[in-house]
């Protein structure tokens, strides 16, 4: 999953393109006591790459310091920016050592920039066309333009270009759609554009992949192959990323950034407990209430390769959102059905007992793998507890942390209708 460091939060959410052009206070930079708890935990979360984005992460004064940081403890390191350095930044860029740090460009076409902007631009671009560039499409409209970044893509030498489609930023139950974003209702009408896009970036030697949950659908079978025979690949799963902003509050991916309460970096052990308190709870809403209904027979999605788009263009229901934010204990979850996916397994041998996912592999207690088997064979806690001869009164803080484990690492899950 990538880490990405908000380094100056100067931009609404609703805003991730924006050129940043107003003077920023304080409280939008990051502090280098932040990012110093931020190297440290990642450091002790065995994670060892990063993305710094913003905003734009080149506005912020000490965004050398924070690179050369992350440098001298041995991360790899990328950095999401629009292009317009000022000459200090641009210098710095093109001393790098080639491959050493990777520049992702999300770029606008050229008639939406200033000629002082465009001239900036193309300057910063012949400095650091050495350097590991990717550059990124961002497509909301139908007739997107796309030959502007084979031009600047092809001066600058690089080999790859991203592409995915704009959404919108989630809010509850409606949606904040004063951003330009694609609906997802739309995306077929430009598949014939986007094979276009992609044969020629292949012609030019450029790899293309689209990213950001592109629904399989969208391309029929021959276009699919036309993608593959011209070097291009799509990511048609819902992966977020986790983004840390400046006061170090914690967020699963910008568009979902309103789906969970406030969680900050400091309340969890390590990255692998917050990712698994994020996903415990993300996964549910990817297999409930998706886009179109023929979704729910879609042989992609059955075999989980097609999680149907980004879950921002969803408007999810009161009962399933009230179930999303609930933290699971006996009082909230002893009457609902609840069951353990069948990509977790209970396993006991040599006198050890152990459960298993695709994830993780967690040495239990006897009692645990008891009261696990009871639940898969009862789809209750009640009855769990019953058949065990439990008095729930002594054990009642065991089985609440019990049941705060079991919804975090995604051991239960609660079975509704769909």
């Amino acid at each position: 999953m990538p880490y990405n460091i908000v380094v100056n939060s100067n931009c609404n959410l609703s805003c991730k393109y924006c050129f940043a052009k107003e003077i920023l206070s304080n409280k939008d930079f990051i502090s280098l006591d932040n990012i110093n708890y931020i190297v440290a935990f990642l450091k002790n979360s065995e994670k060892k790459v990063v993305s710094l984005m913003g905003g734009e992460p080149t506005l912020h004064p000490q965004i050398i310091s924070i690179i050369e940081k992350f440098r001298s403890e041995g991360f790899t390191i990328s950095l999401k920016s629009n292009g317009l350095w000022d000459v200090k930044i641009k210098e710095y860029f093109s001393s790098f050592p080639e491959n050493e740090f990777f520049i992702l460009l999300n770029l606008n076409p050229p008639s939406t920039y200033t000629p002082k902007e465009l001239e900036t631009l193309n300057n910063n671009l012949h400095h650091v066309r050495n350097q590991k560039l990717v550059f990124s499409i961002n497509i909301d409209k139908t007739n997107f333009e796309y030959d502007y970044i084979l031009k600047y893509a092809t001066e600058t030498n690089a080999k790859y270009i991203r592409w995915s489609f704009a959404h919108p930023i989630f809010e509850k139950t409606k949606k904040q759609i004063n951003q330009t974003y694609f609906p997802i209702t739309q995306y077929k009408s430009v598949s014939d554009r986007v094979v276009e896009f992609i044969k020629k970036a292949n012609h030019l030697g450029i790899m293309t992949l689209g990213d950001h949950s592109v629904i399989r659908c969208m391309f029929n079978e021959k276009q699919y192959q036309e993608i593959l025979e011209n070097n291009g690949e799509f990511n048609s799963k819902c992966e977020g990323s986790i983004d840390i902003f400046p006061d170090l509050q914690v967020i699963y991916c910008l568009p979902m950034y309103s789906l969970f309460e406030k969680q900050y970096l400091n309340e969890f052990e390590n990255m692998d407990m917050l990712e698994m308190f994020f996903e415990s709870r993300v996964n549910m809403l990817r297999k409930k209430e998706l886009p179109f209904k023929e979704c729910y027979e879609c042989e992609y999605h059955l075999r989980k390769e097609c999680h149907g788009g980004c879950l921002s263009h969803r408007i999810f229901s009161t009962e399933l959102l009230d179930e999303f934010h609930m933290n699971w204990n006996y009082s909230n979850i002893k009457d609902k059905t609840i069951f353990i996916p069948s990509n977790v397994n209970l396993v006991q041998n040599n006198e050890q007992s152990f459960v298993i996912s695709d994830d993780f592999k967690i040495v239990i207690s006897n009692f645990v793998f008891d009261f696990l088997t009871k639940i898969r064979d009862t789809n209750s806690i009640d009855k769990a507890i019953s058949e065990m001869d439990i008095d729930f009164n002594l054990y009642k803080c065991e089985i609440n942390k019990l049941i705060e484990n079991c919804q975090n690492y995604k051991i239960l899950e609660i079975a509704y209708d769909e």
